[in-house]
């Protein structure tokens, strides 16, 4: 339950500057995705945690940025790490679920509550769909921007496939159809077409269905 809420507030400052590292670790992520889900405070969440993943790498002396891949990125290549997009991105309870195994989802339970005298009492108040949508609300423009930027990566990517097909069906846009398109079709045989990937025909095929589901327009599709 991590406490009170002057407890999370306290554990979220303390995590301040280790985010990334933390949601990379072989099991530390999971305690950063249990915070997220405790913490009433979303705004203590963007401060001590989010601010980290939203940082623009620095540049180096000659001007260029570094090598390393923003935070952003990094999480969304990882199998732990790109959960945490999953989690704010994905509105169904039953789907969001279906990318966490059942020791994950033991411990990532919808409403957390602590026992006492045989009564299950809740351990924060606010609804989890508000604390989701608050959440998605902090990185939901940079999250966008990083997909834009490196979907060729993010499309032969198990996780980062994972992410940036969420990232489009939880509201199907242009910009990133229009950049999903050019990608696929630069891609090519020495480069490896993104038709032929086992991971990116996948995620394309996916989009597709999504837009075969929705009411609204069809953007990858038109797009292709």
């Amino acid at each position: 339950s991590y406490g009170t809420p002057k407890d999370r507030k306290r554990i979220c400052k303390s995590l301040k500057g280790y985010t990334v590292s933390s949601l990379l670790h072989r099991d530390a992520y999971l305690g950063v995705l249990r915070l997220m889900q405790v913490t009433d405070d979303t705004v203590s969440i963007h401060k001590s945690l989010f601010q980290e993943l939203l940082t623009v790498p620095k540049e180096t002396n000659d001007g260029q940025g570094e090598d390393e891949p923003s935070g952003m990125l990094s999480l969304a290549l990882s199998d732990n790490g790109s959960k945490l997009f999953l989690m704010v991105l994905v509105q169904d309870d039953d789907a969001r679920m279906k990318y966490f195994d059942p020791y994950e989802r033991s411990i990532l339970t919808k409403i957390p509550y602590i026992v006492e005298k045989g009564i299950e009492i809740p351990t924060s108040k606010k609804d989890p769909e508000l604390r989701r949508n608050e959440l998605l609300k902090y990185i939901s423009n940079a999250l966008e921007t990083m997909c834009i930027e490196n979907v060729d990566q993010l499309l032969r990517s198990v996780p980062g496939s994972r992410v940036l097909k969420e990232l489009y069906c939880q509201n199907p846009r242009d910009r990133v159809a229009r950049v999903v398109s050019e990608t696929v079709s630069n891609s090519n045989d020495s480069d490896g077409s993104i038709f032929e990937d086992p991971v990116g025909h996948r995620c394309l095929k996916n989009m597709i269905l999504h837009d075969a589901k929705s009411s609204t327009d069809s953007c990858i599709s038109k797009a292709l």
